[in-house]
C-alpha cells in the first residue's frame, strides 16, 4: 500500500489549521494520484487518467476543500521544480512538502513535490527593488524561436482586461528576451516585478517545467506561455476583505489629519483662555477649571501659533515624501 507523507516547509497559518491543510494533501493526494485508476476498474469504458489530468484534480480538488474550510478564494500551486512569485494575504499561505515513497527523507529533506496554497491580498504595498544580481542578470538578446503563447484571455472574454492583458503579454515577451529562465524562482520574481511596473497590481507568476495551478476562479488576465519545456502561467487577482482597511489612503490622508488637529487644538485654546471678545464662549463656561483647560492656557499664545505653522509645513512635506513611496 503507498503511503504518502507530508511535512511542512513553512507557514503563516495557525498550528491547527496548518496541520488540517497537510493531513489534507495527503489524503486527496492519496485519492486523486494513487487511487484514481483503482476507482476506474468497475467503469471499463472509461480511459485511465493521464499524469497530467490526476494532479489538475488533485489542486482542483485540494482548492475545493480550502474554498469550503477557510471561505474562498485561495489558489493552489503544485509541482516538483518551479519557481513561483505571489503576493499572499498575512496569515493566510502555506507551502507544504509531498513524499509518495520516491523520496528518502531520512537522509535528505530536499526532496518532494511542492504545494503551495495562498490568498490574494486586498492591495500590493511597496515592492522591493531590483537586486544588483537581477540587474546584471538582465541583458537585451533575441527571443527564443521555441517561445509562444499559449493562451490568454480573448477580448470577449471576462478574464480580458483593457489595456492589461495585452500589456502583459508584451512584457511577459520582453522578460524572456531579457533573462533566462534557467533559475526559475529568480525569473518569476523578477517576471513579477515587470509586470507590476508595466500595468497594475496584483500579479502572481507560477514558471516551471512541470506544475499544475488551480486558481481562484474570478482571476483576469491569466496567461499561459511557454519556452520549450518550461511554462509559464501569470494572472492578476487581488481580494479585499468586507470591512478591511485601505492601508495605502490612511497613510495619504495623514498629513491633511495633521493640520486639522493643528488648528482644532488652535481654535480650543482661543475659545478657552482668550478674553478679546468681552464675553465667555460657551466652550470656556464648560470646560472652565477643568485640568484640560488649565493645560491648554499654559501654552502661550505664540507657541501654539508655532506648532499650528510647523503642523502646516510638516503636513506639505510629508505630502510630497508620500510620492516617492506610493
Amino acid at each position: 500500500m503507498v503511503k504518502v507523507e507530508s511535512r511542512v516547509v513553512t507557514t503563516a497559518m495557525g498550528r491547527k489549521d496548518a496541520k488540517f491543510i497537510r493531513d489534507a494533501c495527503s489524503e486527496i493526494y492519496l485519492r486523486c494520484v494513487f487511487q484514481a485508476d483503482e476507482n476506474l476498474k468497475e467503469k471499463k469504458d472509461k480511459k485511465k487518467l493521464t499524469k497530467e489530468e490526476k494532479h489538475q484534480d488533485f489542486v482542483t480538488s485540494l482548492k475545493f476543500v480550502l474554498d469550503n474550510r477557510f471561505k474562498p478564494h485561495w489558489h493552489v500551486v503544485c509541482g516538483d521544480k518551479l519557481g513561483f512569485a505571489c503576493k499572499y494575504r498575512l496569515g493566510q499561505m502555506i507551502k507544504i512538502k509531498l513524499n509518495d515513497g520516491s523520496y528518502d527523507w531520512s537522509k535528505s529533506s530536499t526532496g518532494g513535490l511542492l504545494i503551495v496554497c495562498y490568498k490574494s491580498p486586498g492591495e500590493e504595498g511597496v515592492l522591493t527593488p531590483l537586486t544588483e544580481d537581477q540587474k546584471k542578470a538582465r541583458k537585451s538578446k533575441t527571443l527564443p524561436k521555441n517561445f509562444k503563447v499559449d493562451s490568454k484571455p480573448k477580448p470577449e472574454s471576462a478574464k480580458y482586461e483593457q489595456g492589461v492583458t495585452d500589456k502583459a503579454v508584451e512584457t511577459i515577451t520582453t522578460c524572456v528576451s531579457e533573462m533566462s529562465l534557467e533559475e526559475e524562482q529568480f525569473f518569476a520574481t523578477y517576471l513579477r516585478r515587470q509586470l507590476h511596473e508595466a500595468t497594475s497590481p496584483v500579479w502572481h507568476v507560477v514558471v516551471g517545467s512541470d506544475f499544475y495551478v488551480a486558481p481562484a476562479e474570478n482571476v483576469r488576465s491569466e496567461i499561459w506561455a511557454s519556452v520549450g519545456k518550461v511554462k509559464l502561467n501569470v494572472f492578476r487577482h487581488e481580494q479585499k476583505m468586507a470591512g478591511q482597511w485601505n492601508s495605502q489612503k490612511i497613510m495619504q490622508a495623514i498629513p491633511y489629519l495633521i493640520v486639522i488637529l493643528a488648528c482644532i487644538a488652535y481654535i480650543m485654546r482661543k475659545g478657552m483662555c482668550e478674553d478679546e471678545m468681552g464675553y465667555k464662549p460657551m466652550m470656556r463656561v464648560y470646560l472652565e477649571g477643568t485640568a484640560f483647560q488649565q493645560s491648554m492656557c499654559e501654552l502661550k499664545a505664540d507657541s501654539m501659533t508655532n506648532c499650528v505653522v510647523g503642523a502646516l509645513i510638516g503636513g506639505v512635506c510629508l505630502k510630497q515624501l508620500q510620492k516617492y513611496i506610493f
